[in-house]
């Protein structure tokens, strides 16, 4: 009963022009993971529950009963080894000393930086007893379903990006936020999003002021680990800012397919089209640039991974 996604660009070497080898640019690896907050627990489904946890600089996703996700993180939470592949195994060890049906379907998603750059860990305590790597795009839980169905539709009519290396922070938010929405179709999953990010600047997590924070992140404790108040004021600000700006890029994608469609219809003005795309596409590219600035100076600002 959730949706829980990620999104590892891993990086590379862009290639230089001839004869100037110092053009070449490295592009570093990016992630971004985004969950919703509805959840089950005996039998009940309630809504502001807290899927996405900050582990050391690592995101944990849990899909399943949500107190044993929560007890999942405080555990790990407590380990000083803090690498992806790490947390991943200790998962199995906290499964077999704390849960008494082992059998209950419960699944995790591991996102950090291991030895081999950004690393992403895929796991089912339910079904086996190892946990998968995986590089790219990885979906869990009751909405995964309708979010590869819309993958799949995109794919076939040409809408997604040959080359995820072209996709940068903003990219990857904007298809996230997109399938969130698509993810909603599933009765278990709501829009309560939880949002986590890793630059080359550092990690930072940001949620749905509706959801409750069981182990909160740096980004909204006092180094004593209770809540600052200004800290959560302004995220809010930052999460409703942030949501705007993705609805607005939604909608003017929406507008660009909409012309594309109307070019394709056999009567139109080509000229009054072409300028409407023109127009759309300086958009976009505003908006592309906007969500960029915007996430990367959150997290510069607001990075678990430096002191207070």
């Amino acid at each position: 009963m959730t949706n829980v996604m990620a999104y590892i660009r891993k990086g590379m070497i862009s290639p230089s022009l001839p004869l100037l080898k110092e053009s070449e640019v490295i592009i570093p690896d990016i992630a971004v993971v985004i969950a919703d907050g509805l959840g089950s627990g005996g039998g009940e489904i309630t809504s502001g529950n807290q899927k996405l946890y900050s582990i050391g600089t690592n995101f944990l996703l849990g899909t399943g009963h949500g107190d044993k996700i929560s007890l999942v993180a405080e555990e790990l939470s407590k380990q000083k080894e803090t690498s992806p592949r790490i947390l991943s195994e200790r998962i199995f060890d906290i499964a077999n000393e704390f849960f008494v049906d082992q059998n209950e379907p419960l699944g995790f998603l591991v996102i950090g930086r291991g030895d081999q750059g950004i690393e992403g860990y895929n796991l089912s305590v339910d079904r086996f007893k190892k946990a998968f790597p995986f590089n790219g795009f990885k979906a869990d839980g009751s909405g995964s379903y309708f979010v590869g169905k819309a993958i799949e539709r995109d794919h076939q009519r040409g809408l997604l990006y040959k080359n995820g290396s072209d996709s940068n922070i903003a990219d990857i938010t904007s298809t996230l936020f997109d399938l969130s929405n698509v993810a909603k179709k599933s009765a278990g999953v709501n829009d309560e999003l939880q949002y986590g990010f890793i630059l080359p600047e550092g990690n930072a997590a940001l949620f749905d002021p509706r959801v409750s924070l069981w182990l909160p992140s740096n980004e909204y404790v006092n180094e004593d680990g209770k809540f600052h108040q200004k800290k959560v004021d302004w995220n809010k600000k930052m999460f409703n800012s942030l949501t705007e700006a993705l609805t607005k890029n939604y909608n003017l994608n929406v507008d660009f397919n909409e012309i594309s469609s109307a070019m394709q219809s056999g009567k139109y003005d080509l000229k009054l089209l072409q300028k409407q795309q023109e127009i759309v596409l300086a958009n976009m590219k505003d908006m592309r640039n906007y969500l960029t600035k915007t996430i990367t100076n959150y997290v510069v600002s607001h990075n678990p991974t430096k002191e207070n």
